[in-house]
Formats: C-alpha cells, sequence, structure tokens
C-alpha cells in the first residue's frame, strides 16, 4: 500500500501556498494616529492611513477584503 501512495504522490502536483501579504501597525510620528504596512508578496510596500486607534489598524489588517 505504501508503494502506491508514493507513485501517486510522485504524479500529484506539488501544490505551493499563495503568498500572503505582511501587515504591521504603526503609529504615525508627527500628528498622531496609527497606519498599516503592507508587504505585498511581490516585495512592494503599501501604507493603508487614516486609523485613529492602534486596535482599528490591527482589526482592518485581519479583516482586509482588499489583501486578506
Amino acid at each position: 500500500m505504501g508503494d502506491v501512495v508514493d507513485v501517486l504522490d510522485a504524479f500529484e502536483p506539488k501544490r505551493k501556498r499563495a503568498a500572503k501579504p505582511i501587515f504591521e501597525v504603526e503609529r504615525w510620528a508627527i500628528g498622531g494616529g496609527y497606519y498599516v504596512r503592507a508587504t505585498l508578496p511581490d516585495g512592494m510596500v503599501d501604507r493603508i492611513e487614516g486609523f485613529t486607534t492602534e486596535g482599528e489598524a490591527g482589526r482592518w489588517s485581519r479583516m482586509s477584503p482588499v489583501y486578506g
């Protein structure tokens, strides 16, 4: 039975997991508020601005329909 599994594994294409963005919540040094830095799978960095609290920015990063 183990030989059958080995043969099937050899023919099944290996699936790669889709890369996901990395989110980091940052505080504005001047003026207050927070933003989310999104490092995208291709290495580009995007900044999502306009959060009043750290919790609000964190919730966005967990629930983001755009990136998540």
